[in-house]
């Protein structure tokens, strides 16, 4: 785990480098992020310490990844209008899980809107937690939202707080073949 200034610019772009960064089975970035909100693809992007992690950046990288969390804001949102048009062809192309996946990532879980830090905190510890406990991703995190939901004032119980996590899978899960 890296924090503050080690999880700056210069860290990523060494671990890339070196292949490292292509050694991990998961990637869990917990930052702030931005949504495509312009005429360039890959727009979107994270902030990290230093300096800001583009989408093309990210869809560059070699990775292997099983499952990358962006514990960012927006940072699931991919557009399908805008830019003078009535639908964007192609919306695959743009958004932070779309350039995760273009790297080689396999899933992600990221947020459509804005938020809460304390809601994100709770459901991403637990959904590591059902991931840990051998649940899959889709129930780890449904597991997660439902224990957030029984424990949340009724306040923080309100469909803003808890809806806008999703997991995207690229490809089909792997199964266990029954059989001998």
């Amino acid at each position: 785990a890296w924090r503050g200034v080690e999880a700056g610019e210069s860290r990523m772009c060494q671990l890339e480098k070196t292949g490292e960064l292509g050694m991990f089975t998961s990637l869990h970035l917990a930052t702030h992020g931005w949504n495509v909100n312009s005429d360039t693809p890959m727009e979107s992007h994270l902030f990290l310490q230093d300096s800001l992690l583009e989408g093309l950046e990210i869809a560059n990288w070699q990775l292997d990844a099983e499952l990358v969390v962006l514990g960012a804001c927006c940072s699931g949102q991919w557009p399908i209008g805008g830019r003078g048009m009535a639908e964007l062809p192609g919306d695959d192309l743009f958004g932070l899980p779309a350039a995760f996946f273009a790297a080689g990532a396999k899933q992600a879980l990221s947020s459509l809107w804005p938020v809460y830090s304390d809601t994100a905190r709770a459901i991403v510890t637990a959904f590591h937690r059902f991931l840990i406990a051998g649940q899959s991703p889709e129930l780890a995190l449904q597991g997660a939202v439902v224990e957030y939901i029984n424990s949340a004032g009724l306040r923080l119980r309100n469909s803003f707080y808890w809806a806008p996590f999703f997991l995207v899978v690229v490809g089909r899960p792997y199964r266990k073949q029954a059989g001998p």
